[in-house]
């Protein structure tokens, strides 16, 4: 009789012999009894169960009145609503502004504003959701006392007849398991991020191949090895056979047969053999390896093992994003990203578009041989600060030194190659080399800035120029993905007019004019199980984005000073790389 063994129970399994069998309790008639002798335990090893149930079901309503007379209610459409965004975004859609709801992340609890006059009746499913307990009839905004549970059932309680009853809360009951909730599937990657949360371990990229002493490479070692000791020491093998033979001889005349006798001992000497094979594999193999080294294999030699499938992104897509006012001369220019339940947010990839033209003051169009073209990489130069919120919480430094940042960045960061081809599209043209003080762009030949020349032949006559170009903001300079539900707002505040031009007409002051913003966002769909996976990993830990900081200050310097002093320029760490470039007062102001 066996010590232990398993017994598979599947629901559905017996419907002839129980027909009242269901989802969630059931009997399963055994192909033959099982006898159970002396002192047994049961334990439940696996359970799999489909989620296919509802945390909204065909009951949960709500009613509301806009005159306290007349109610109208309106049904959820039942379903899985996989967190509270969603759910609330469907909620806030029938009602459209009568009623507005908001969910706050730390406390998870949801404020609800009612329109004057409007009352609201929670009932069912729909009302527990929401961190009320029962239906509840409200007639003016409020923060629910409870947090919003979306999940609506964290655990399955599994019982069974067999089991000896034991206390449970006030009652005895025969449970045998708490089982927790772990959504639709999500096992793959919810074991794969939550491995991450303090443990710092790298992620896996690669084929799950054997590395270092594994049976492979002892047995693949003893082959390539085992032939030269056969050539090589056959006197040594020779010895082997003398000595094996006579021992075999002494076998026979104790009285063993010689069958016998010559396998055990045939058996010794080959493990004999192998033995010095494996020594001498190791011996050479040691020889070469440096201390404290591990070993390891090329990936040239993993000929078993094909590269992964990617399956976490489902696709992605670029959505415009236009100003939420009207764009002015001299106002800000601000873009609001609203997050997603069910979309990510690529940062890196994140572009900027301006279209602008340069006129005269009174915003009539440039006549022929106006002296004036934009500075070298206009598209930054026309802000003198971008602020970025996340979740309305500013994330990026407010101080109104943008255009140095992207200027130093675009000089340092890239190669002559992008210089000249991509970074054209935010009107990079290097100016030339002693003659960059030279504001006149119809200069002769020998004394023009080339660069200045080549930026205003864009803008002649007040011809329009259409310009795209990345956000030089910490944020937008890594590669992870934004999580779903984070909201985005970038204010750009824009730059005199004065700094952005270069201009030999002294006394006439031209103008810049954006005619058109827009924001390009790329948007990724991920699988399913992946947001699912992230939300219960948030749950004890919290999401990290690695930047490369970047501070960018500014210290005035009186004229006929020699020598120049500022303590505490940066406290705490210290930076990997400090520039200092000087700028005269006129053009900083300007």
């Amino acid at each position: 009789m066996a010590s232990s063994f398993y017994v598979t129970l599947p629901s559905n399994s017996s419907p002839e012999v129980y027909p009242d069998n269901t989802l969630t309790h059931f009997r399963v008639k055994l192909p033959q009894p099982i006898t159970l002798e002396g002192q047994w335990e049961v334990g439940l090893a696996e359970i799999v169960y489909p989620h296919q149930w509802y945390n909204l079901d065909e009951e949960s309503t709500y009613s509301y009145t806009g005159n306290g007379e007349q109610w109208w209610t309106k049904r959820i459409p039942p379903g899985y609503y996989r967190n509270e965004a969603g759910l609330l975004n469907v909620l806030e859609t029938n009602l459209g502004p009568m009623v507005r709801y908001s969910w706050d992340d730390k406390s998870g609890k949801v404020t609800i504003q009612l329109r004057e006059g409007v009352e609201v009746m929670y009932k069912g499913a729909l009302a527990e959701i929401l961190g009320f307990k029962g239906d509840t009839h409200i007639r003016s905004s409020l923060t629910v006392d409870n947090p919003m549970d979306i999940k609506h059932l964290h655990n399955l309680f599994v019982y069974c007849d067999i089991v000896e009853p034991h206390a449970v809360g006030h009652a005895k009951v025969p449970l045998i398991r708490v089982v927790t909730v772990k959504g639709r599937n999500p096992r793959h990657y919810e074991d794969y991020y939550l491995h991450q949360i303090g443990h710092g371990l790298p992620v896996f990229r690669g084929g799950r191949g054997q590395r270092g002493h594994g049976i492979g490479n002892i047995l693949g070692g003893l082959f390539r090895s085992a032939v030269p000791l056969l050539k090589k020491g056959a006197k040594a093998l020779g010895k082997e056979a003398l000595r094996t033979g006579m021992a075999v001889a002494g076998d026979v005349l104790d009285g063993r047969s010689l069958k016998s006798s010559v396998k055990s001992r045939g058996l010794a000497a080959s493990k004999r053999v192998a033995r010095k094979a494996v020594s001498s594999v190791t011996a050479s193999s040691k020889s070469n390896k440096k201390e404290n080294s591990c070993e390891c294999t090329k990936s040239e030699l993993d000929l078993f093992v094909i590269p992964p499938t990617q399956t976490s992104t489902e696709k992605g897509q670029w959505i415009e994003y236009h100003p939420i006012a009207n764009i002015t001369d001299s106002g800000p220019i601000e873009f609001y990203v609203s997050g997603s339940s069910e979309e990510y947010i690529d940062l890196s990839q994140t572009q900027l578009y301006v279209r602008a033209k340069i006129t005269l003051p009174n915003g009539d169009d440039l006549p022929a041989g106006s002296k004036v073209g934009p500075v070298n990489l206009f598209l930054q130069s026309l802000f003198s600060q971008v602020d970025v919120s996340l979740n309305e919480r500013l994330i990026s430094p407010s101080t109104p030194t943008y255009p140095y940042r992207a200027m130093i960045e675009t000089l340092l960061s890239y190669g002559s190659d992008a210089k000249q081809t991509q970074l054209t599209s935010s009107l990079f043209y290097k100016d030339t080399a002693g003659s960059m003080d030279n504001p006149d762009p119809l200069a002769a030949d020998d004394a023009v800035n080339q660069g200045l020349k080549t930026r205003a032949a864009f803008t002649r006559r007040s011809k329009t120029v259409d310009m795209l170009g990345p956000i030089h903001s910490d944020i937008f300079f890594q590669d992870k993905y934004l999580l779903n539900g984070v909201s985005m707002k970038l204010k750009l505040i824009r730059s005199k007019d004065q700094f952005c031009l270069m201009s030999a007409d002294a006394d006439v002051e031209y103008k810049v004019v954006i005619q058109d913003a827009s924001l390009f966002v790329r948007k990724i769909k991920l699988n399913p199980a992946v947001p699912l996976a992230h939300v219960r990993a948030l749950e004890k830990a919290t999401a990290k984005y690695p930047i490369r900081r970047v501070v960018t200050k500014m210290f005035s310097i009186l004229v006929g000073n020699m020598s120049f002093v500022q303590d505490h320029i940066f406290l705490g760490q210290l930076p990997k790389r400090l520039i200092v470039s000087c700028v005269t007062n006129t053009v900083n102001t300007s």
